[in-house]
């Protein structure tokens, strides 16, 4: 089936964006009057000097290191993420015999529910664990749709009532929680954590006569694995970097940024000045790029498109429902 693939060196797009530029102008701005200032006041010629450097190189190559290990450990737990879900989707779909309407309804919420997992994972990472959107809406079990519903509202409703419509206005007027100080609080519901404990249920609830033992076995050790995958998420997310070392290096920068003039003297002002303005732009560029991409799971241009790979899964879904079915047009979720 078709997805959306990225297109080679696609980065080139954001060579002239100007959002990090926009955050670090007061800096070079201040950086540069004061290279000027120096040149100015001290009007000293004699042969120029470069300050050791090798220092601050390797305190900004281990800061943007980091970072990007932290990015691409995201984007390898996400793929798992992918990959766990297909397969549970194949193995749901084709190992599990159905008998009756009642097995069939089941056996299609469980493909439902491992498709809202990824759905759940996402918004739980933003910060919103009660938000549903349209997709997620229509994925949901009736019964985790009644506990949202409930705890959104503070009353007991009937499934068969249900407005799907309120729920859905409800969930977008949330607010965004702390994400780096997240604490597990009673009363949110951990909506993956839900998700999961359905699927097991009903794997558990499965006939013998009606799975192998060995599909039984490759079924739960992906929903294992698939928890594994969203607590890793969380790791990512919730470990900061060590105040001490972030601190260090601020001061490292400034300092270096302070004494940076000094070894310039004997230039011209405007050069001085374009030197300072250059060096301070890559020096504090890389450091803001670094604190952009050290969590990867957020909805800015620099982050992982965790909704397309949402989609992608939600479209593989619609894919297996309909593969057996001559017009893949009627499908319709239920």
């Amino acid at each position: 089936m078709k997805r959306q693939n990225s297109a080679i060196f696609s980065e080139r797009r954001y060579i002239f964006s100007n959002s990090r530029f926009s955050r670090i102008f007061p800096l070079l701005s201040v950086s540069t009057i004061y290279c000027i200032f120096v040149g100015y006041i001290t009007n000293i010629h004699g042969k120029p000097s470069l300050p050791p450097n090798t220092l601050m190189g390797l305190l900004l190559a281990f800061r943007t290191n980091t970072a990007y290990d932290r990015y691409w450990e995201g984007r390898k737990v996400w793929g798992t993420i992918e990959e766990l879900s297909i397969n549970l989707m194949r193995n749901l779909k084709y190992t599990v015999k159905i008998k009756d309407e009642m097995q069939k309804q089941k056996n299609q919420q469980a493909l439902k529910n491992v498709v809202a997992l990824p759905y759940a994972v996402r918004f739980y990472l933003l910060g919103k664990p009660d938000y549903v959107s349209q997709e997620l809406l229509e994925l949901l079990s009736p019964e985790i749709k009644g506990i949202l519903h409930t705890k959104s509202y503070g009353s007991i409703i009937s499934v068969d009532n249900y407005n799907n419509t309120s729920l859905s206005k409800f969930s977008s007027s949330n607010t965004l929680n702390s994400i780096h100080n997240r604490v597990f609080n009673t009363s949110d519901l951990n909506l993956p954590h839900r998700v999961t404990y359905e699927l097991t249920e009903y794997i558990d609830s499965i006939p013998s006569e009606c799975v192998k033992p060995q599909a039984y076995s490759s079924m739960l050790s992906s929903i294992n694995a698939l928890s594994g995958a969203c607590i890793s998420c969380l790791r990512i997310q919730t470990t900061p970097m060590p105040i001490a070392y972030s601190s260090h290096l601020y001061q490292s920068l400034y300092l270096y940024l302070l004494f940076l003039p000094f070894s310039m003297l004997g230039y011209n002002y405007y050069i001085m000045g374009m030197i300072q303005f250059m060096v301070t732009f890559m020096l504090f560029g890389a450091l803001d790029i670094a604190e952009e991409i050290e969590d990867p799971f957020g909805e800015d241009a620099n982050d992982l498109q965790i909704g397309k790979f949402c989609g992608n899964l939600f479209e593989e879904y619609k894919f297996i429902c309909c593969i057996n079915n001559q017009n893949a047009q009627d499908i319709r979720l239920k």
